[in-house]
């Protein structure tokens, strides 16, 4: 089929992004000092079917997304990973959604201070229990909403959210501990905390 074509075949609405979300995205949880972090990501083979999520994505004002390709499952993903695109995506698709659904008002309601990070991991276990969710049980002690939980971490390591994504990038792209602490200011074994992602 010409690419012309398939460009008119692209997503358009909300109904089609949050319905392909339903059945192959995910709510990916990664845990920080305090804090949920919580990631939309979907997979599939086809690249071309993720960039024409991707096109309506970025046709959204402040959207951010990267597509990156896993080898070790031959797939793709897309990736939306900044706060605010992650709860403004979370927000649209939710009334679109049946498996998901609940994972996506974890993301609105952890991110809006409706809940903690406990009552969220505690409705996502729910969700692995009842077989809507494919990921190990999460298990670690976030009290606190997510903006108080943000607070004090940043209280303890005076880093940005940005900071922290970035010197884990760098870290897993072969940079020196060392290196990381001189240039963030920081201690070795801080960044060792940051780059392993404590609880």
């Amino acid at each position: 089929m010409p690419e012309s074509e398939l460009d008119s075949l692209g997503y358009n609405d909300w109904r089609q992004v949050g319905g392909y979300f339903d059945g192959d995205g995910c709510v990916i949880v990664k845990i920080r000092q305090f804090v949920l972090i919580l990631y939309l990501q979907w997979t599939d083979r086809c690249r071309e079917h993720l960039e024409q999520i991707d096109r309506l994505l970025h046709s959204i004002q402040g959207i951010s997304t990267r597509i990156y390709r896993d080898a070790v499952h031959d797939a793709y993903h897309l990736m939306v990973t900044r706060q605010d695109s992650v709860l403004r995506i979370a927000k649209e698709m939710l009334p679109f959604t049946f498996k998901k659904r609940v994972e996506l008002q974890v993301v609105v309601d952890y991110y809006c201070d409706k809940i903690t990070g406990n009552e969220g991991t505690a409705l996502l276990n729910e969700q692995i229990e009842r077989g809507f969710r494919s990921a190990n049980k999460i298990s670690a002690s976030l009290p606190l909403t997510h903006n108080k939980a943000v607070a004090r971490a940043r209280r303890r390591s005076n880093l940005s959210d940005f900071q922290v994504e970035e010197i884990c990038r760098k870290y897993g792209n072969g940079c020196p501990v060392s290196e990381l602490a001189s240039a963030y200011g920081k201690s070795a074994a801080s960044i060792r905390k940051i780059v392993t992602n404590p609880t």
